[in-house]
């Protein structure tokens, strides 16, 4: 009979399943969404895995299980462990490819210096890559190590730094485009779509890391205490409801680099705005100009030995 953990299994299985497939359906000319799939594909896999795994409690354990022990494993069971965390950096590839390419579009319509375009790409880089480094070491600490709280302290650590590594990749994007919001306002308001999504999916993917920092020191210092039910209310709320509404954010905006390509000028955009919109003096001018016009050819008598001429090229 299946435990509430393997229940709820099932269903973050199914959910991740639907949101998966509607990926892949839209990811055919969409390649941006493919480290996304990718990341579902690699989730459903592990859960299946964890419900057909041979490693019952009468298995692991020989000793009369206790309630604290059986909280103990069905927690040191999630994927929160040793599969989220390295998985992640899927993620955040994608999050990281969409923020470059529209960061080099915006450079090229607001004519931003190249000096503060490879500052925003360094910052944004240099935090990918730390993040995936700390990633890599939080999962190859299990080889490494032998003690399994040492184990888990230190790949606490990691994912911490994991975190912070996100957050500071979410607030260094948030900044830019709020400095881009106010430098040109009539422009940015065209690319609300884009805007929602560089600034919900990096927020979602913090939360996301908060959330396996929290259950990672949570198995440290409190694994033997936390009721099961408890353990699944927080896994549900702060690791794969970020997930969930991550891919639903994909979904919604998969058109995201076939808007980001037809970005142009703002300059180009005051410019036109100018030769079609003359100011308020020169259109005062023109419409005078107009009426005295209009007036003379209404009082002026042609004189009597006018003549019209008659246009041909036959002589």
């Amino acid at each position: 009979m299946l435990n509430a953990q393997e229940i709820v299994w099932i269903f973050y299985m199914a959910l991740l399943f639907f949101f998966t497939a509607i990926l892949i359906w839209r990811c055919r000319d969409k390649l941006h969404l493919i480290p996304f799939v990718i990341f579902g594909i690699i989730i459903i896999i592990s859960l299946f895995y964890q419900l057909n795994v041979d490693d019952s409690l009468n298995q692991v354990y020989t000793a009369p299980i206790s309630t604290h022990l059986q909280q103990h494993y069905w927690s040191s069971k999630s994927l929160v462990f040793h599969t989220l965390p390295i998985i992640s950096t899927l993620l955040f590839s994608g999050i990281v490819e969409a923020q470059l390419t529209y960061v080099r579009h915006l450079t090229a319509a607001t004519n931003i210096t190249n000096v503060r375009r490879l500052k925003i790409y360094w910052v944004l880089l240099m935090s990918f890559i730390a993040y995936i480094l700390f990633a890599s070491i939080s999962f190859l600490i299990q080889f490494v190590i032998e003690s399994s709280r040492q184990q888990r302290i230190y790949a606490s650590v990691f994912v911490t730094m994991m975190f912070l590594s996100s957050t500071f990749n979410t607030a260094t994007m948030l900044f830019y485009l709020y400095s881009i919001h106010h430098s040109n306002h009539s422009y940015i308001r065209q690319k609300a779509s884009d805007l929602f999504y560089l600034r919900t999916v990096p927020a979602l993917l913090s939360i996301f890391t908060g959330g396996l920092v929290i259950l990672n020191w949570l198995y440290c210092f409190a694994s033997y205490r936390l009721p099961t039910l408890i353990w699944i209310v927080l896994e549900t709320i702060f690791v794969y409801l970020p997930i969930v509404l991550l891919m639903a954010t994909c979904i919604h905006c998969s058109k995201l680099r076939k808007r980001l390509g037809r970005q142009y000028s703002v300059q180009e955009q005051k410019k036109r705005y100018s030769i079609n919109q003359p100011v308020p003096a020169t259109m005062n001018n023109t419409a005078a100009t107009t009426f005295e016009i209009a007036q003379a050819s209404r009082t002026t008598v042609p004189p009597a030995t006018y003549q019209p001429i008659n246009k041909s090229f036959i002589i």
